[in-house]
């Protein structure tokens, strides 16, 4: 796979072989990747995939050494040598642009230990970053590689209440500057939320959904909105007070777009785990009432979201966490006249209604037809009747015309149902 590396000319089989040295944790195979990631001649793709490859494959023995390879050349490209601190951004060369997102990325997923911590010095070194993040002397917008540092902050998983301090003081630092300086589509705070969601899922911080509730007021950006009711639902999907106000949000919210996302980000595993139980009743029976108001009536978008929830979680059956249904006074009725019947007699009930309704007067009206038809058929038409035209009789005799269409007349007596 080394080879296959370094010397082959297809960028599928270089992607494959930097996907396949990922499952080889040893020392080689990392100087090999870190070889490929800082050859200017291969395509960036190719090198961000090489570096991820790297991070994921460190173990107990080797995160040193690849937190090592990638932070140096991290340091060598984008670091001002005499300062030692990283340049201003720059982001005219795409390429790097993308190399720069895709190391900071691989370095925030080394792991030290199967818990999956992160190296203290990775930690620092990606705060750093964020603390000395320069775009003032850049054209272009930082705020996708902002996201990428937060991001990766995201990523860590820390043990030490010092180090998630600083994680949560970075945090709030850009939501505050997002709000005064906002960025495309408020990207800072979508990332941010984002990387608080993932912290408090991972126990690193203690779950706090009043963090996430103002930011899905109508007036922030959808973006903003969806990824707060998201983390809320990741969150707090065991609460059924949450449930249901995330229920009225989608059915008073201005916006119909973000009511539809609303009920399809409700419809994960875990909601349809707890709509099983019988706690869950009060939130069938506003997700029902909410099926049969005027909104579901006229926005048909909507209507069809709220159904695709239902049936997620309850499928076309009876819902579990809901009262049994009682019979119809009518089918009881029916339950107690006929118990006490036995086979047989409901045999010889049915094959009573079956003779009178195809009796005897029934059989001879149909046998009479038959005669009455057979007779018809033997009845002989003079060919010169046939010929003749009904005009051309009475003119020539009336009386023997009148005689002989009366003559011609059979009555049938059909019956009254079919053959």
């Amino acid at each position: 796979m080394t080879y296959d590396l370094i010397h082959y000319v297809s960028l599928l089989y270089r992607f494959q072989a930097a996907k396949g040295l990922e499952d080889h944790q040893t020392e080689s195979a990392a100087r090999a990747l870190a070889a490929c990631v800082e050859n200017n001649r291969v395509f960036y793709k190719i090198r961000c995939e090489a570096a991820l490859s790297m991070a994921c494959s460190a173990n107990r023995d080797t995160n040193h050494l690849v937190l090592q390879l990638l932070t140096r050349y991290f340091r060598t490209i984008f670091y001002d040598p005499t300062l030692g601190r990283v340049r201003p951004n720059d982001f005219t060369e795409f390429s790097q642009y993308l190399l720069q997102q895709g190391l900071v990325r691989a370095i925030s997923r080394i792991q030290i230990d199967k818990e999956g911590h992160t190296h203290s010095e990775a930690l620092a070194f990606i705060l750093s970053l964020l603390k000395d993040n320069d775009n003032s002397f850049n054209k272009f917008s930082d705020y996708a590689y902002l996201g990428c540092l937060i991001s990766a902050l995201g990523n860590t998983n820390t043990a030490g209440i010092n180090d998630t301090d600083k994680i949560m003081k970075q945090l709030n630092r850009y939501l505050k500057f997002d709000k005064m300086s906002p960025a495309y589509h408020n990207v800072t705070t979508v990332h941010c939320l984002r990387a608080i969601c993932n912290m408090q899922a991972r126990k690193t911080l203690p779950v706090d959904l009043a963090i996430f509730k103002p930011y899905t007021v109508y007036g922030y950006y959808r973006k903003v909105r969806t990824e707060a009711v998201k983390s809320l639902v990741r969150l707090g999907y065991h609460s059924f007070e949450l449930l249901l106000e995330l229920l009225d949000m989608a059915e008073r919210d201005p916006c119909p777009v973000f009511r539809r996302k609303v009920l399809r980000l409700m419809m994960i595993p875990s909601v349809q785990q707890i709509a099983s139980t019988q706690q869950a009743q009060a939130f069938m029976e506003q997700l029902w009432t909410m099926l049969n108001t005027r909104i579901t009536g006229t926005d048909s978008l909507f209507r069809d979201k709220a159904w695709d929830l239902y049936h997620y979680l309850w499928g076309s059956a009876h819902p579990s966490c809901a009262a049994p249904l009682s019979r119809p006074p009518l089918l009881d009725m029916i339950a107690a006249r006929t118990s006490s019947l036995d086979s047989a007699t409901i045999r010889e009930l049915t094959e009573s209604t079956k003779r009178k309704r195809d009796g005897d007067g029934y059989a001879e009206e149909k046998k009479g037809a038959a005669q009455l038809v057979g007779v018809a058929g033997r009845i002989k038409i003079p060919r010169t009747a046939l010929e003749t035209s009904p005009h051309q009789a009475a003119a020539s005799n009336p009386a023997t015309t009148t005689t002989t269409a009366t003559s011609l007349k059979v009555k049938l007596k059909l019956p009254s149902k079919p053959l």
